[in-house]
C-alpha cells in the first residue's frame, strides 16, 4: 500500500480509520484519520474495495500495496483490488481451519479466482509474511491509544454520533503525535 496510507478497523466497534504515514523516518509518522466509511456490519469483510477506491480517489493513484487486516481478504476484496493493479498482503482468512484439515493454505481452493489464487501463492513467500508482520507496529498503535482512552464501544446510537465520537478521537490523537513528535510546541 502507498507509504501515505494504511487502513485499519477498530475491533469492537463499526469505525473504519485509515493510519496516515506521510513519510518514513527513524520515528514514524502515525496519525489517525477517520474515513467516510461507517458500517453497522460490525465486520472488516467487504470492506476492502470500498477502502481502496477512497485512497485511489483520495491520494490520486493506484497504491502498489495494501498491506491489511486478515478479516479484509475476502475473495471478492482482493480479487477486486488485485484487478485494479495492487498486491494484497494480508493473512490468509481461516488457514488454519485449513491446516486442521490437512489442506495448504497456499494453495488454490476450489472457488479462487485467479487473482485470489495469485493472493494465497504470494503469502507463502517469506518476504510477504515478513511484510505482514510490520502491519501490527503500524496499525495497531492508533487502535491501541484510543482503547486507551475508553474508546471500546459506542455508548451512542446512530451513524452520524458514532462518527462524532470516533472524530474526537482522532482529533485527539492526532493532537497529541503532534505535540509528541515536536511538530506543535506546548
Amino acid at each position: 500500500m502507498d507509504d501515505r496510507a494504511k487502513k485499519v478497523v477498530m475491533k469492537n466497534n463499526s469505525a473504519t480509520a485509515r493510519v496516515e504515514r506521510p513519510h518514513r523516518s527513524q520515528v514514524e509518522m502515525q496519525f489517525f484519520a477517520l474515513d467516510q466509511l461507517l458500517s453497522p456490519a460490525g465486520t472488516d469483510g467487504g470492506e476492502l474495495q470500498p477502502m481502496h477506491e477512497k485512497v485511489c480517489a483520495t491520494y490520486g493513484k493506484t497504491p502498489q500495496r495494501e498491506l491489511v487486516d486478515g478479516a479484509f481478504a475476502t475473495i471478492d476484496g482482493v480479487t477486486a483490488v488485485e484487478t485494479a493493479g495492487t498486491e494484497v498482503v494480508s493473512s490468509i482468512p481461516r488457514s488454519e481451519q485449513l491446516e486442521r484439515h490437512g489442506k495448504d493454505p497456499h494453495a488454490r481452493q476450489k472457488k479462487d479466482t485467479d487473482q485470489y489464487a495469485n493472493f494465497r501463492a504470494r503469502m507463502a513467500e517469506l518476504e510477504y509474511q515478513q511484510l505482514y508482520r510490520l502491519r501490527p507496529s503500524i496499525a495497531e498503535f492508533p487502535n491501541a491509544d484510543c482503547r486507551n482512552r475508553n474508546l471500546r464501544q459506542f455508548r451512542v446510537r446512530g451513524l452520524v454520533k458514532v462518527k462524532a465520537v470516533a472524530l474526537w478521537h482522532a482529533l485527539a490523537f492526532n493532537f497529541l503525535r503532534m505535540i509528541n513528535l515536536g511538530v506543535l510546541a506546548v
